[in-house]
């Protein structure tokens, strides 16, 4: 029987994302940056499945992820021209973001869709430098 018109894995209507980086005024080894990223659902179906491959659309994604960079002159012996300490707050909004989906099907032959997230909240600190 003819299924009909069937989403492509990677059709994803909506990707929208903004990056903003700027030093603060009257410090300009200061910097500061905003990262910010919406997209729409991927479609999704059950494995071997071909009539409802792909007939599912997965939750919207969103996160926005804020940063703080200080350049710090300093020479150690000659080794260092510049230390670069940087914290990042990834995924700050905290989203559950659904990264896939994990197939289990109970003992009547239904199938169920679990997710599976990306991490949340995360906290970043690295520490770089010049040559």
């Amino acid at each position: 029987r003819e299924v009909g018109w069937i989403r492509r894995p990677r059709d994803q209507r909506i990707n929208i994302s903004a990056y903003f980086e700027d030093h603060m005024p009257g410090d300009p080894t200061l910097r500061v940056y905003l990262n910010l990223v919406f997209g729409s659902g991927y479609p999704f179906g059950p494995p071997g499945n071909a009539r409802y491959r792909n007939a599912f659309a997965g939750d919207e994604y969103y996160r926005a992820d804020v940063g703080f960079s200080k350049k710090f002159d300093i020479s150690i012996n000659d080794l260092f021209t510049h230390i670069w300490v940087r914290a990042e707050v990834l995924n700050a909004l905290a989203a559950d973001n659904t990264l896939s989906y994990t197939w289990i099907e109970d003992v009547y032959g239904a199938q169920f869709a679990i997710p599976n997230s990306l991490s949340a909240r995360f906290l970043n600190i690295k520490i770089s430098a010049e040559l």
